[in-house]
C-alpha cells in the first residue's frame, strides 16, 4: 500500500468524523458541537508548533501508524461519550493524533521515495486528500440513508483507521528518524 492510498484511509476517516460529529453531539445533548471542533483545531496547532522540533527526530511512518492505531479506539469510543463534557474530553487527544498523522506521513512518504518520483508521489499524497474529503462524507451519506446508526459510521471510521495504521507500520522501516541512524 502506498502513502496515497494510507492518506485517502486518514482523510476519509477524518472527514467521516467532521461531517457527522455535529448530528452526534446534538445527539447526546451537546450544547455547542463547534466546540468539539475546537479542542480538534487547537490541539492539532498545538502539537504542530510545540512539537515542530521533535518532529523530525521520529520515524514518520510509525510514528503515523501508531497515531492511526490510537485513532482507530477513539474514534469508535465517540459513541460511548455520553455527553458534550465527555466529548471534549476525546477531542484533545484526537486532535493531537491527527496533528501527528497529516504532516508525519508526507514525511514518511518524501523519506521512502526516490528522488526522481517524489514530486509525482507529493502529487498523489495531494490527490488523495481531496478524494477523501469526498469519499468519507459520501461513505458516510449512503450509510446513513441505508439507516445506519451514527456510532456504526464512527466504528467504520475506526475499522478505516486501524488498516491504515497497520499499514504504515509496515513501512516504518524505510523511513528512520533524520540522524538516528536507527529504524
Amino acid at each position: 500500500m502506498c502513502s496515497s492510498d494510507l492518506q485517502l484511509l486518514l482523510i476519509s476517516g477524518h472527514t467521516i468524523v467532521y461531517f457527522f460529529m455535529k448530528s452526534w453531539a446534538l445527539h447526546i445533548g451537546a450544547g455547542n458541537p463547534g466546540l468539539f471542533f475546537t479542542c480538534v483545531n487547537l490541539s492539532t496547532i498545538a502539537v504542530r508548533v510545540l512539537g515542530m522540533g521533535a518532529l523530525d527526530k521520529v520515524n514518520p511512518a510509525r510514528t503515523t501508524g501508531l497515531a492511526m492505531l490510537f485513532m482507530a479506539g477513539l474514534v469508535p469510543a465517540f459513541s460511548l461519550a455520553g455527553s458534550g463534557t465527555a466529548l471534549l474530553f476525546m477531542a484533545a487527544p484526537f486532535g493531537l493524533a491527527l496533528g501527528l498523522t497529516m504532516p508525519l506521513l508526507n514525511a514518511a512518504m518524501f523519506r521512502a521515495s526516490p528522488v526522481q518520483l517524489r514530486a509525482a508521489n507529493a502529487n498523489l499524497l495531494m490527490l488523495a486528500l481531496d478524494a477523501g474529503f469526498i469519499l468519507g462524507p459520501v461513505i458516510g451519506g449512503h450509510m446513513l440513508a441505508a439507516g445506519a446508526p451514527l456510532p456504526l459510521l464512527f466504528a467504520v471510521c475506526g475499522g478505516v483507521m486501524l488498516a491504515g495504521g497497520l499499514c504504515v507500520l509496515r513501512a516504518a522501516r524505510h523511513t528512520p528518524a533524520l540522524g538516528s541512524g536507527r529504524l
